[in-house]
């Protein structure tokens, strides 16, 4: 039906999510071809970090006063292939125990009762702590505008195009929206304890100065 909708004009169109980021994802994906789409989202889901980095609102009243007052702004938006398959993204995206982590709570029966009391963000800490003594780092390669990166136990890679994942952590303080870069972080070659630093850190930045997390701007 929104592809219908779009398809059937070429005028500005507001298209508003009521959901999470997951919905958001599915809007973006959907409206990609058609430059004439305004994407708003009214929080309805665990983590929200689409309304919390990108749309700045703090309320579903915010948030409707910014689409009745016609605000938008263009930003960068984020592609990638995998199994020939194309896809878009403009919060991040991530490979590792964080997309384990994600997909879980997605299928997570557990989630919507967590959303239920309104603490939707503790479902990724829940699994968090479950997959931390199941997870195997492994070892992968970067290629970043050519430059190679062999980086040994990986827990995670975060491609970032805002400050915040995983509901509200501090992932990439210096993303911007509309710089026209990326941000790649990677996790890599720590113990266990510092995987756990490393989380604690990361909801105000401090992840940053440890040794093994890298941080590319590209």
């Amino acid at each position: 039906m929104r592809k219908e909708i779009l398809s059937g004009t070429n005028q500005d169109t507001r298209v508003i999510a009521v959901g999470g980021d997951g919905t958001i994802n599915e809007m973006i994906n959907g409206a990609i071809d058609f430059p004439h789409a305004i994407i708003g989202s009214i929080a309805a889901g665990s983590g929200n970090d689409y309304v919390r980095g990108i749309q700045k609102t703090e309320s579903v009243e915010e948030a409707l006063s910014l689409f009745q007052g016609n605000a938008f702004r263009a930003i960068d938006i984020g592609r990638f292939e995998t199994n020939g398959k194309a896809g878009y993204f403009v919060n991040s995206l991530g490979m590792g125990i964080d997309a384990e982590i994600s997909d879980e709570a997605d299928r997570s029966a557990l989630k919507k009762w967590f959303n239920f009391v309104r603490a939707g963000k503790l479902i990724y800490l829940f699994i968090f702590i479950k997959k931390i003594f199941t997870y195997k780092p492994s070892c992968m390669e970067l290629i970043i505008d050519g430059d190679r990166h062999l980086l040994k136990k990986v827990w995670f890679i975060v491609i970032a195009n805002q400050p915040y994942f995983g509901g509200g952590m501090k992932i990439s303080p210096m993303s911007k929206l509309d710089d026209d870069r990326l941000n790649v972080i990677a996790v890599h070659d720590i113990t266990l304890l510092k995987l756990l630093t490393v989380f604690i850190t990361v909801f105000w930045g401090g992840h940053l100065n440890m040794k093994n997390v890298d941080s590319f701007f590209r």
